[in-house]
């Protein structure tokens, strides 16, 4: 190793602590990008793997895919008027009603209710709007505006406690 003249070391870099060849040798493994050993590298892909990022990542894909089927389900069996219900599974807004209906469960709404409610006035037509749009936006304003209610007698009713019912509306 190379030592300079203490004489010539500027005053204000501090002089390095005298290192062993073992030490040495350590820091520039760590810092070089030299192959891991097998139990490194094991060690590094299980804390991956097992990271609650990927786990996390992971559980959203198995339960989109487990949702995907459920709304296909839920929708093959509502009666919609002729010619809607291919342009509902064909609409570019398919994926926008399944996420209405998942938001739509998510507060305590039954989605076949809302939908064996809504999809009757959806009526095929050039003109008319996309008909996965439009059940999407009539879904989440009924979520909206309902928050969590409750079911009773086909209607859904607005009440403070789930006991304490106060107002009750038909579904549009």
């Amino acid at each position: 190793m190379i030592q300079p003249d203490p004489h010539e070391v500027e005053p204000h870099l501090d002089q390095p602590e005298p290192q062993t060849v073992t030490q040495q040798l350590a820091r520039v493994l760590a810092r070089s990008d030299a192959d891991l050993s097998a139990t490194e590298t094991l060690k590094l892909e299980v804390d991956r793997h097992a990271s609650l990022a990927t786990l996390l990542a992971e559980y959203d894909v198995l339960a989109h895919a487990a949702q995907v089927d459920q709304w296909t389900a839920l929708l093959d069996a509502v009666p919609f008027p002729a010619n809607v219900a291919d342009d509902v599974f064909t609409s570019p807004y398919y994926d926008r009603l399944e996420a209405a209906l998942a938001r739509h469960q998510a507060a305590g709404h039954d989605p076949a209710t809302i939908l064996n409610a809504l999809v009757p006035s959806t009526t095929p037509g050039e003109d008319q709007v996309d008909p996965a749009a439009l059940l999407a936006t009539r879904i989440d304003q009924a979520t909206a505006k309902w928050g969590v209610t409750l079911l009773v007698d086909g209607r859904y009713q607005e009440g403070t406690t789930g006991r304490d019912v106060y107002e009750s509306q038909e579904v549009h």
